[in-house]
């Protein structure tokens, strides 16, 4: 056969069983006021903010507007609005804190934000998708009233060619250490230089800065700081006798390795760099299958007394890129099964909680998807986190584009893609966000790749000076990290400037031959060109499953990523029609499977399991059919509507029915009568079938070596007379923090699904909850997605629920017109 949250008191960093005793970090979510105003004034601390709006944070204030028809390039970010917005909070630091040092931490603000604490400004980043930190202490009261002042300028139309969200819209942390530390950022980094089934070695490299190794060292340059240079006793430094100590625990808790080394430490050493390699015996191995965690506890100990400590999660894995060969992980042959993302999570915009997260990379893992690329910039760290935990290889790309737009005419100014985006910023800003975001990143078993930009027009317009930015630009990368390869996301444009790179990322390599050959034969030219390379599906489309098969037969090509996982807001190409994103994905808005889906779904699951998914069409099945005209505006839009999961059909006639399937055969059958059967072309994974409607049921049936292995029905559905509602968790945190998630469905007299309904819903959410958002597969509405009423498409709806601070039960009901209601209560 082919298959077979938020706290008010410092805590350990992260539900680690293993914990941090010295370092502490807490979430920064809780208390701030928003504006969506702009005034110099906001940054004094004795501004009065009594009226403003208080929130916590994450927050992204466009995913709350309506849509906005007459915005200029509104479609670039799904027609919601910008603006520029202030977020303020007050905090208190104990007086006996006095000689500790705080960090502040964003982990992502879009965009163009400014920071000040009591009025002093640490600084500005435009980037907003990178994360970034300030140092505060100097500006600290301690015992006394802080306050931090943010303001986010996202006003200029097109900062981004996709949904980008507005605010604070990521986790902010507050870090607490001493003045000997590990590096915030970039103080623990980890690789598995062996990683072999009987022994692994663990190399641990750490920069610490060395300040004040005491109170009284602390107390003394606080009361000389001031003088002459000459004078000054700490431009003595002392060393100090410390023990760098590497800790490793297995997903249990359980002690497996350890290792220390002393060293002399001296004050205002800001680079003190010292590594240790650590054994362990018959490793659990990372993979995509097998994603197993191991704990490091890293610890600077002086005078008996440990200073700092970090807790980071890592993977030991071996990750082999072999020309000619292909990608191993552990010794195996692995092909990238993967998909483009947007970092947008529908309803509730880019402040995604991480069950929103978990939830729809479940619904990717579900159909056989081990490898998501983030389209075109970093994500929120426990994004990587969930991909270390559920088994998913990143290609992290970071950059989007660099400094020429798409018109390719050349110009002595920087320009953008999207208008207004990174492209202004890439000159001054490139290095720091490349290094610091492969340095956040790099100690993640998911993260395989490092992507630094997506079919970059520069080199047309300006091809020496684009050669030397790749040249500059990997540099950087691998000054940050040279254990994983670098990657462009190239399109025609770029054919023949890539042999800088080890790995050869192609969008669409047909667009260098034409659209009648085949992905396999365009490979297999390319590989004439650069022989010495390894090649990837950078960006593939979604109906088109030869990317697959030429990853599957080619050793040299490693897999693809689609464009794209889940629908996303933004890159309207209809924007007359009220669209408000992308509709040509795997799966939709809330995250249901489309046709591609049912594609791949098949395809990518050869080997692993059997598959089947019908759809049925009133057209022939023909690649063309993709494509849809919006009525009235006459735009053309990549759509999949005309092919539905469903039977149910208002009038008689031949309807086309297609089975996805990886099953040796499939026979169909209508209300008990067979059609016949049919082998599965397994460079194609689907079957044709010309059917006379009758309703009723069309049942199909799959076989390997002669035996029934699954089968798969439509069922013709009567009008719904319920609404179903099905919580994904069983229970609900009442902190204000947590998120449950609402699948609604539609039934008939039966409990079949009418994939028809279209019936408006009214969502009640009362008691320690509120409605965060309402998801449907319907990327034409007008509407806010945080409305309590919604029409459901395809007979559901996915409805997003916060938790409040209480004691009452949070009670959900729904009701409809002609429905009978639904209830939950956690």
């Amino acid at each position: 056969m082919r298959w077979m949250l938020a706290v008010v008191l410092f805590v350990a960093v992260g539900s680690l069983a293993v914990e941090t005793q010295v370092r502490q970090q807490r979430l920064f979510n809780e208390g701030w006021t928003f504006s969506l105003s702009d005034n110099p004034e906001y940054r004094e601390p004795g501004f009065d903010d009594s009226d403003w709006r208080r929130l916590n944070v994450p927050h992204d204030w466009s995913i709350e507007g309506g849509y906005q028809s007459d915005k200029y390039l509104g479609f670039r970010g799904g027609f919601f609005p910008e603006g520029i917005g202030w977020y303020r909070k007050e905090f208190t630091i104990p007086k006996e804190k006095q000689n500790k040092q705080f960090t502040i931490q964003f982990d992502g603000v879009f965009r163009n934000s400014e920071v000040w604490v009591n009025g002093r400004y640490l600084g500005r980043r435009p980037f907003g998708y990178a994360s970034f930190q300030y140092d505060i202490t100097s500006a600290l009261e301690f015992g006394g009233r802080n306050v931090i002042a943010v303001r986010v300028d996202n006003s200029v139309p097109a900062g981004s060619r996709w949904y980008s969200g507005s605010g604070i819209y990521r986790n902010v942390h507050l870090i607490q250490t001493a003045f000997v530390r590990f590096r915030n950022r970039d103080g623990v980094f980890i690789t598995t230089p062996a990683a072999e089934v009987d022994k692994a070695v663990v190399n641990t490299k750490y920069k610490i800065i060395g300040s004040f190794f005491s109170d009284k060292e602390i107390k003394l340059y606080k009361k000389n700081k001031w003088l002459r240079e000459e004078d000054r006793w700490s431009h003595e430094p002392i060393p100090h006798d410390c023990t760098i100590r590497s800790i490793i625990y297995d997903a249990d808790g359980n002690e497996v390795a350890r290792r220390e080394k002393k060293a002399d430490i001296y004050n205002y050493d800001k680079d003190f760099t010292i590594g240790l390699d650590i054994e362990v015996m018959q490793p659990n191995r990372w993979s995509d299958t097998n994603p197993y965690l191991y704990t490091l506890k890293s610890e600077i100990e002086f005078d008996g007394k440990v200073l700092d400590d970090q807790v980071t999660r890592f993977g030991v894995r071996k990750v082999e890129y072999v020309n000619g060969k292909g990608l191993f992980v552990n010794g195996e042959r692995t092909i990238l099964k993967g998909v483009c993302l947007h970092h947008d999570g529908g309803s509730v915009g880019s402040a995604v909680p991480e069950k929103v997260l978990r939830y729809r990379l479940q619904k990717l893992k579900d159909i056989g998807c081990n490898a998501i690329r983030t389209s075109h910039n970093p994500f929120a760290p426990e994004f990587y986190d969930l991909c270390d935990e559920m088994g998913f290889y990143v290609k992290d790309e970071i950059i989007d584009e660099w400094t020429s737009a798409w018109g390719y005419n050349f110009t002595e100014n920087n320009t953008s893609k999207a208008g207004y985006a990174y492209g202004f910023d890439f000159n001054q800003w490139a290095q720091t966000d490349l290094t610091e975001t492969i340095q956040r990143d790099r100690n993640h078993p998911s993260v395989v790749m490092y992507g630094i930009g997506n079919e970059i027009p520069d080199f047309r317009s300006e091809p020496e000076k684009t050669q030397e930015n790749c040249r500059r630009l990997l540099e950087i990368c691998r000054r940050a990290d040279s254990s994983r390869p670098v990657a462009l996301g190239n399109n025609g444009a770029l054919a023949g400037n890539m042999k800088e790179f080890e790995v050869l990322g192609y969008n669409y390599v047909r667009e260098n031959y034409g659209q009648e050959k085949q992905a396999e034969e365009c490979y297999r030219l390319e590989r004439k060109r650069y022989p010495n390379q390894l090649m990837l599906g950078s960006e593939t489309s979604r109906n088109e499953v030869d990317y697959y098969t030429a990853s599957r037969d080619i050793p040299y090509v490693i897999g693809q990523f689609i464009w794209t996982g889940i629908q996303y807001f933004g890159e309207v190409k209809a924007p007359k029609s009220g669209l408000r994103g992308w509709l040509a994905s795997l799966l939709n808005m809330q995250c249901e499977l489309l046709p591609g889906g049912a594609l791949f779904d098949a395809a990518w699951n050869e080997g692993v399991k059997p598959v089947i998914n019908i759809t049925a069409s009133e057209l022939p099945f023909d690649t063309s059919r993709r494509y849809e005209t919006v009525p009235v505006t006459g735009e053309r839009v990549y759509n999949d509507s005309s092919e539905r999961f469903s039977w149910n059909w208002s009038k008689g006639g031949k309807k086309y029915v297609t089975v996805y399937s990886n099953c040796e055969e499939i026979e169909l059958k209508l209300n008990g009568k067979t059609l016949g059967r049919q082998k599965v072309d397994f460079m194609k994974f689907r079957t044709e079938w010309d059917v006379e409607y009758e309703a009723g049921m069309l049942e199909a049936v799959g076989y390997g070596n002669g035996k029934t292995v699954l089968s798969q029905k439509l069922e013709t559905a009567d009008q719904p007379v319920k609404i179903i509602a099905k919580p994904v968790w069983n229970s609900m945190k009442k902190d204000g923090v947590d998120i449950n998630l609402i699948e609604v469905s539609l039934v008939d007299a039966k409990g079949r699904l009418n994939p028809e309904a279209t019936n408006r819903i009214n969502v009640d959410v009362s008691g320690s909850a509120e409605l965060l958002g309402i998801d449907t597969g319907n990327l034409f509405y007008k509407g806010c997605f945080q409305d309590a009423e919604r029409e459901a498409a395809n007979g559901t709806m996915l409805l997003v629920i916060r938790s409040k601070e209480g004691t009452s039960p949070a009670k959900i009901i729904l009701t409809g017109k002609g429905l009978k209601s639904a209830s939950l209560e956690f």
